[in-house]
């Protein structure tokens, strides 16, 4: 019998997982979140609905697998949702690769249809394997080497203990039907490369290596986690020089977060009364004590166009388009804003002297120079918070929410602005 209900058992036991907590599953029709699909189902029930991405890469093949799952879906009774988006002129409007460009686009839509739950996707140990063998190739320190992690804010992973083999075997065991992606079969992208060529090498030196490197992450996630714990507390020279250097670097780094690692050596270096400028930050020692001055950050105003848009300064891509509003949801990094009450450019800049938003038709007007103290923003920091606005006020701020003035509705003609943070976001 397979291991895989059991494991997922487990993995909600060891990661403290609500069970009656409602749960979406990320279904691409491949035979790793077919099973995901099933095995959740038998387990938690009507709690768990489907929802599928079409990414639009391979025609036929693409709405192939989009009609496979529906019908999967609406055959066995299980709530179902799909979206859809054009992949490949995203990712060329927006300079990124076709992997990156897709998973910005599915995560967007999984937010948007999660409706407060779980959002499960189906990694499983040989993807854990894979993604660390990418991240050594490509350069990579301890965080790199954690891996995929197993959960990540609503985003669980209950499939990361189990090999593609274990999956197999469930697939057989119950008779389930999937479809097999055609672009999995080549080398065109780096993961098969890696999947095809050196992960069989690897098997054939240990045939656990998978399971292997998913127990090495998950030790590696909990030195991480001991580490960045240990690195916090007040920044006194006579306890920074009694650390392992690597301890009084992470302690450093945690304080200020933009430092880079050829800064260290000069600021533990730094006699009494040394100052030192630092990215972000002035420094200067006080005897014992190293005192940050944080240098005020700002940026220029952006009035943006159709397509993609640049904050350099704060080193966001901003995306704007027209669309039809199908699904609203609430988020602090994408906003829509009704067209018709859009009054002419919309324009992304520091706030101003007076600016003020209404977030809820429940509450008034607010300055915000009063929401940025409620949420703790520091002083320094509060200049490089982007406010999205009209030519009549404010319409939106980054990481706060948006104006009830420009709130859609389903089916309203919209403009849709959309922040990425680097080419990770």
């Amino acid at each position: 019998m397979s291991k895989i209900p059991e494991e997922i058992l487990r993995f909600y036991d060891e990661n403290r997982l609500d069970g009656e907590k409602n749960v979406l599953v990320c279904v691409s029709g491949g035979a790793d979140s077919v099973c995901l699909m099933h095995a959740m189902r038998a387990l938690f029930g009507d709690k768990v609905s489907v929802c599928h991405f079409n990414h639009n890469l391979r025609g036929d093949e693409s709405d192939g697998d989009e009609r496979f799952v529906r019908d999967y879906c609406e055959k066995n009774g299980i709530e179902f949702f799909s979206g859809s988006g054009d992949v490949a002129s995203y990712a060329s409007a927006h300079s990124v690769g076709v992997e990156d460009a897709a998973r910005r686009l599915r995560y967007e839509f999984f937010d948007s249809v999660c409706r407060g739950g779980y959002i499960a996707t189906a990694h499983s140990a040989d993807d854990q394997l894979e993604t660390i063998l990418l991240r050594i190739a490509r350069g990579t320190g301890l965080k790199g080497l954690c891996g995929i992690p197993p959960v990540r804010g609503n985003i669980i992973r209950p499939l990361l203990g189990v090999t593609r083999a274990d999956i197999e075997g469930y697939i057989a065991e119950n008779h389930l039907t999937y479809r097999t992606d055609s672009t999995n079969l080549t080398d065109d992208y780096a993961r098969n490369l890696v999947r095809h060529r050196v992960v069989p090498a690897l098997r054939e030196l240990n045939p656990r290596c998978a399971e292997h490197a998913e127990s090495m992450a998950s030790a590696l996630r909990e030195d991480e986690k001991y580490l960045s714990e240990a690195s916090k507390g007040e920044l006194l020279f006579s306890e920074l020089l009694a650390l392992p250097y690597p301890l009084a670097a992470r302690r450093l780094m945690a304080a200020l977060p933009s430092l880079e690692s050829k800064h260290i050596k000069s600021i533990l270096s730094m006699k009494p009364a040394d100052s030192l400028s630092v990215p972000g930050a002035s420094l200067r020692r006080d005897w014992d004590e190293l005192v940050i001055d944080p240098v005020e950050k700002s940026f220029s105003p952006v009035v943006l166009a159709e397509g993609g848009n640049e904050i350099p300064e704060l080193g966001y891509k901003i995306t704007k388009e027209d669309i039809i509003s199908a699904v609203v949801h609430k988020s602090f990094t994408s906003f829509l804003f009704k067209k018709q009450k859009v009054c002419g450019n919309i324009t992304v800049r520091p706030r101003k002297e007076g600016d003020a938003i209404r977030l809820s038709d429940k509450t008034g007007t607010k300055s915000l120079k009063k929401l940025f103290i409620e949420r703790r923003i520091p002083a320094h920091e509060r200049s490089a918070v982007p406010v999205i606005c009209d030519e009549s006020g404010v319409i939106a701020v980054l990481g706060i929410g948006s104006d009830v003035r420009t709130h859609v509705k389903p089916g309203d003609e919209s403009v849709k602005i959309t922040f990425y943070k680097g080419e990770n976001s």
